[in-house]
């Protein structure tokens, strides 16, 4: 049956938190100037940043799946089951970083270092440092819609959501990035049994076709807020959790990470700690928890998320069902302390070993734990921990 009422959408997102969906570097070594680099930024076909149709698509699949019933789900975003199949009439024909820096070197991206840590020293594993770069907060997209002939439920059911979308989009969700929400929405319709809906489908295409029939706004709503625990600490002795960079030289000085220039606690390094610490507790009440984040199916897999290739599953690993914000550190003290290592058969110092570090002396800062997903038997746990 040939397509006669063709539907757009315009939505625009805005990050309010650093984010983006990543790509590894090429091997050759390809960095855009960024020493070391492993992740950054996926681009499109045209070289622009972008948010990847299927990320998009996944996520709006899940937001509907929350309130409406399978057989919806199924009709308008296409199935896989077995050996059937249904293909997707909701279509999302691409995005479009807003403003006028869409190419690589037109955004300043936010550099981001973690490691992950050996259990049993307590200080970070040998050779898994990593490094990213991710948009900054306040980056906008355009996301463009196209759905060919949508039953009328149907549609009054999607356009009744979209304003209350609020997606986690790209690496990085459990620990304070990639959160979105939706800035503006509009949606219009091509009639295509009607001479002006085909000369207009004709003449037009792409986001200049997208804007101009999709003109009529779409209200927007508060999504569900979701459950959170809160709770403050006190610095009482220096910290540093570090950027993995230095500044100056003679000496260089290894600064601490900084949101809007505020000393910061940055998300993963809470949920590293909370998970470690989660584990030696499970464990202390004989309660299976690995280490590794690769069995799949202990306690603390099941909280923090894991990287396992579960047998029966239909993905690879698992999104945790916590997400830890990152804490800014309120009347924060920052001062700069010198080291140096010690040479182990002479007892005095090493040549060339000397180092600085920014670190903060004195401060306070909230952490909130927000509630991503999950049964509430695993928050109760979870809170318990």
């Amino acid at each position: 049956m040939s397509t006669t009422m063709i539907h757009y959408l315009n939505i625009e997102l805005e990050l309010i938190e650093p984010g983006a969906v990543l790509e590894p570097v090429e091997a050759d070594g390809s960095t855009d100037g960024a020493e070391h680099l492993d992740m950054r930024p996926v681009r499109d076909h045209g070289d622009r940043w972008a948010l990847p149709a299927t990320s998009v698509a996944g996520s709006i699949r899940n937001h509907l799946a929350q309130t409406h019933p399978p057989e919806l789900i199924d009709r308008v975003m296409g199935f896989v089951r077995g050996d059937e199949a249904g293909a997707s009439s909701f279509r999302i024909l691409g995005t479009r970083l807003v403003g006028d820096r869409e190419f690589p070197g037109d955004v300043e991206l936010v550099d981001e270092h973690s490691t992950a840590i050996d259990r049993h020293r307590g200080a970070a594993a040998n050779r898994t440092l990593r490094h990213m770069q991710v948009l900054p907060e306040g980056s906008r997209f355009e996301v463009f819609v196209r759905w060919d002939d949508p039953e009328r439920s149907d549609l009054e059911a999607v356009l009744s959501e979209i304003g209350s979308w609020r997606p986690f989009l790209g690496a990085g969700v459990s620990s304070g990035h990639g959160a979105c929400r939706v800035m503006e929405a509009s949606q219009g319709f091509l009639d295509l049994s009607t001479s002006e809906g085909m000369l207009a489908f004709l003449t037009s295409g792409g986001p200049e076709l997208v804007r101009a029939v999709a003109m009529a706004p779409i209200e927007l709503t508060d999504g569900l807020r979701p459950e959170q625990v809160v709770f403050s600490f006190e610095v009482t002795s220096a910290l540093h959790v570090g950027t993995g960079q230095t500044i100056g030289k003679d000496p260089e000085i290894a600064t601490v990470v900084r949101r809007r220039g505020i000393p910061t606690v940055s998300g993963r390094s809470l949920k590293g700690v909370f998970r470690s610490r989660s584990e030696f507790i499970l464990r202390s009440l004989e309660v299976d928890a690995c280490e590794t984040a690769d069995c799949g199916c202990c306690e603390a897999c099941t909280l923090f998320g894991h990287h396992a290739d579960v047998p029966g599953s239909e993905s690879v690993g698992l999104r945790s069902c916590l997400r830890f914000l990152d804490a800014e550190i309120t009347d924060a003290e920052v001062t700069r302390r010198s080291h140096i290592a010690i040479d182990r058969f002479t007892g005095g110092v090493t040549d060339g070993a000397l180092f600085t570090e920014e670190v903060v002396d004195h401060g306070r800062f909230e952490v909130r734990v927000d509630r991503l997903r999950g049964t509430d038997d695993q928050w109760e746990l979870a809170t318990a921990l």
